[in-house]
């Protein structure tokens, strides 16, 4: 029993200073770094590891070598061995990279922006806006919204990410980051294209499937995605401004809020559009998360029967379309 004592004190004294180290080094900034890159690239950048791994590793040799050989730390050496300045302008580069990872910039031209994690229990929505054909007008937008209580909040937004396929995958990742939220994509320019892609990545019943208008009992039906038509369209920017003025939403994003201050009601069956030169990408994807958030509050979400809607599911018995 007294050499296993002594074994298992051994252990923690040689592994110790390891453990400590490895764990000192999941900072928060790298944690919110890990995770959004994990959310928007999903297992894309594995490929990197072979060429990576064999430089970290060396890196880390010649770390613990010098610190084995000096009995002192990096900064020690570093002040020992060169002038004061070098000293302090690699503290200074350690510190500055310390701060929150708040917003992650790929080299696609996308990005994705947090302003609160998910959080146990909460219910979110995302209301995604697909840009149309022409490479000058609208980029892809989403935004997550936390609908858990009144004013709804959104937490995160995507833009710029172009292609069918990334969005969708980025869509699916954020969708899982925040609590398998329901996304609703607008079908509409690539939209068909993205939700189709979404489909496998993601599980149908965190889809949004498209409620009828004119009917008396409005229960999702096998189309899913939402669709910008003349009649949504109206829906959507009358319910839309309804939330701004009677201050049921809350946003923190400057690009959103810049967008909605430049969206100017127009006569017709649009009835609101950006100004001219400018975008009213993010303010229809608010539009479509405040849509897909009143249809699960409303509890229509609640006819919804996985069985019918699954691909390749045999009908129920009695079951009207």
């Amino acid at each position: 029993m007294a050499r296993k004592r002594h074994f298992v004190k051994r252990f923690f004294k040689a592994g110790g200073p390891g453990f400590v180290t490895g764990a000192a080094d999941d900072d928060p900034s790298g944690i919110a770094t890990y995770s959004q890159t994990g959310a928007l690239f999903g297992y894309a950048q594995l490929w990197l590891v072979p060429f990576t791994y064999p430089f970290m590793t060396a890196v880390q040799e010649m770390c613990g070598r010098i610190g084995l050989v000096t009995g002192t730390g990096l900064a020690g050496v570093l002040r020992r061995h060169y002038p004061r300045y070098v000293l302090w302008s690699a503290v200074t580069l350690l510190l500055d990279g310390r701060g929150p990872t708040l917003e992650l910039r790929p080299a696609a031209g996308g990005w994705l922006k947090t302003w609160a994690p998910a959080k146990p229990g909460h219910r979110y929505v995302i209301g995604a806006d697909c840009a149309g054909s022409d490479a000058g007008g609208d980029h892809n937008a989403a935004c997550v919204l936390d609908r858990t209580a009144k004013p709804w909040e959104v937490v995160a937004t995507i833009h710029g990410l172009r292609g069918a396929a990334l969005y969708a995958r980025a869509l699916a990742n954020v969708g899982y980051l925040y609590n398998e939220a329901l996304i609703a994509v607008e079908v509409n320019g690539i939209g068909e294209a993205c939700q189709s892609h979404l489909r496998h990545w993601y599980p149908e019943r965190g889809i949004y499937h498209r409620l009828p208008i004119d009917r008396a009992k409005r229960r999702p039906g096998e189309r899913i995605g939402w669709y910008t038509g003349h009649v949504t369209r109206q829906n959507l920017v009358e319910d839309l401004d309804s939330a701004i003025r009677d201050e049921t939403i809350k946003v923190l994003d400057e690009e959103t809020m810049l967008e909605l201050l430049n969206f100017q009601r127009v006569p017709g069956m649009r009835n609101g559009e950006a100004k001219p030169g400018m975008h009213d990408d993010r303010v229809f994807a608010l539009g479509i998360a405040i849509q897909a958030a009143g249809y699960r509050v409303s509890g229509e979400y609640d006819h919804f029967e996985e069985e019918r809607h699954v691909k390749g599911a045999a009908p129920m018995a009695g079951a009207v379309a």
